[in-house]
């Protein structure tokens, strides 16, 4: 029997933080190349290794396809890389495959890397909920500065720049 192969050591895939639930977002392949024994020996299955706390419920794969899909929210400003280990494993040539996770001898692994990018998806927020009341005596000079208003917001990259405007 010969161990299956992954067609790749790494995988690596970009995807924004508002990829719909249920996308599948990449697909890892292993094979175990053109030998005779492929029809009875030639079943891999594809588990992911060591899920951590961090990652749970975030990605799934299914065990036949390879397809890894998102399962639950992703935010970039909480997390944006994810890093797992992916095994391939055949199916030993026993009734009914190995038991999926319990990894023998004919496997290969890979390592998948999946980075969130932000999606602008939270609106400035001013510091001062109550507004802002500026007064100015009426024989002040032009351009004579009124105040300073604040906000912030919570995307965390180099598109978040707040620009104000009067309306």
């Amino acid at each position: 029997d010969v161990s299956p192969k992954f067609e790749a050591t790494s995988y690596a895939r970009t995807i924004s933080e508002n990829t719909a639930l249920g996308s599948v977002v990449l697909t890892v392949s292993a094979t175990e190349g053109s030998t005779p024994d492929l029809q009875q020996y030639g079943i891999v299955e594809y588990y992911i290794e060591n899920v951590t706390d961090a990652m749970l419920g975030a990605f799934t794969i299914n065990d036949t396809t390879g397809d890894i899909t998102l399962e639950s929210s992703v935010d970039f400003e909480s997390k944006n890389v994810y890093m797992f280990t992916i095994v391939a494993q055949d199916n030993f040539g026993l009734p009914g495959g190995a038991v999926c996770g319990s990894r023998g001898s004919n496997n290969d692994t890979t390592t998948v890397t999946i980075t969130i990018t932000n999606h602008n998806d939270h609106a400035p927020i001013f510091n001062r909920s109550t507004g802002y009341f500026f007064s100015i005596p009426e024989n002040s000079a032009p351009r004579t500065p009124l105040g300073t208003i604040a906000a912030y917001d919570l995307d965390v990259d180099d598109t978040t720049r707040i620009r104000f405007a009067i309306v």
